[in-house]
C-alpha cells in the first residue's frame, strides 16, 4: 500500500530557519516608504510639542518683563485723576491683547479693572472683574480682590444691595483670608444705608479679627457712636 505524499513543508522550514531579526529587517525594507512617512510624522509632532512648550515659556517670560515695565507707570497719588491713568490703561489693554492666556495676564486684567474703577468707569471695571472671576477658582488670591472690586463698583453706582450681596458671598467663602476687611466694608455700607444695628455688628466683628489694622481706631470710634445711638 502506497503512502500518501504530504504537502511540501519547504516554505515553513525556510521561515523557521530565518532568524527573527532578519525577518523584521526584511519587513522593514518592504515597508520602507510607509515607515519613513510615520517617522516624519512622529518627528513633526515631537518637534511641535517641544516648540510650543518653549514658545509658551518664552511668552510668559516676555509677559512678566513687559508687565513690570507697565506697573512702573502707575500713578502713586491722586488715583482718581483720569489723566494719570490714560497711559497705563492703554498699555494694559495692549498687553492683554498680546499676552492673553498667560498667568501674568490675570494680574494685568485685575490692574486694568482697578484702573477703570479709580477713574469712575464702573461698568467697564465690572466687566473686567467678572471676566477675571470666570477664569479663576474661589481659592485663587485674585478671587477676593476681584470681589472687593465688584463691591466697590456697585457701591460707586449706589447699588448698595448688590454690593452687600457680593461682600456676603466673600464672607461665606471658607477660603477667604481677608475677613476683617469684609466686616469693615459691610459695616461701612450698612452704616451708609442707615442700618445701624447691622453696621455695629460688623464693626465689632472687624475689631475681633483685627488688632493692628489701619481702620482700627476709626472703627473703635464708630462703635462708640453707634452704641450710643442704638441705646438712645
Amino acid at each position: 500500500m502506497k503512502k500518501k505524499k504530504g504537502k511540501p513543508k519547504t516554505k515553513k522550514i525556510i521561515e523557521e530557519k530565518i532568524p527573527f531579526p532578519t525577518q523584521i529587517a526584511d519587513w522593514a525594507k518592504e515597508h520602507e516608504k510607509q515607515l519613513y512617512i510615520v517617522a516624519i510624522i512622529i518627528l513633526i509632532l515631537v518637534g511641535s510639542g517641544w516648540w510650543y512648550k518653549n514658545y509658551q515659556k518664552h511668552k510668559e517670560w516676555r509677559a512678566q518683563k513687559q508687565y513690570s515695565i507697565i506697573v512702573s507707570t502707575y500713578p502713586t497719588d491722586n488715583l482718581t485723576d483720569k489723566t494719570k491713568w490714560q497711559t497705563p490703561i492703554k498699555k494694559l489693554e495692549a498687553f492683554l491683547h498680546e499676552f492673553k492666556g498667560t498667568k501674568t495676564s490675570l494680574a494685568a486684567q485685575l490692574d486694568l479693572a482697578n484702573a477703570f474703577y479709580h477713574v469712575g468707569s464702573y461698568g467697564r471695571a465690572i466687566d473686567l472683574y467678572t471676566e477675571l472671576l470666570d477664569q479663576i477658582d474661589s481659592n485663587h488670591p485674585y478671587w477676593q480682590l476681584s470681589q472687593f472690586g465688584l463691591a466697590y463698583c456697585y457701591e460707586g453706582k449706589k447699588d448698595y444691595t448688590k454690593a452687600i450681596s457680593i461682600l456676603e458671598k466673600v464672607k461665606a467663602n471658607p477660603d477667604t483670608t481677608m475677613m476683617a476687611l469684609v466686616h469693615y466694608n459691610l459695616g461701612r455700607i450698612y452704616e451708609l444705608t442707615g442700618k445701624k444695628s447691622k453696621a455695629l455688628e460688623e464693626y465689632k466683628k472687624y475689631l475681633e479679627k483685627e488688632n493692628f489694622g489701619i481702620f482700627k481706631v476709626l472703627v473703635e470710634e464708630k462703635v462708640k457712636v453707634l452704641e450710643h445711638k442704638t441705646v438712645s
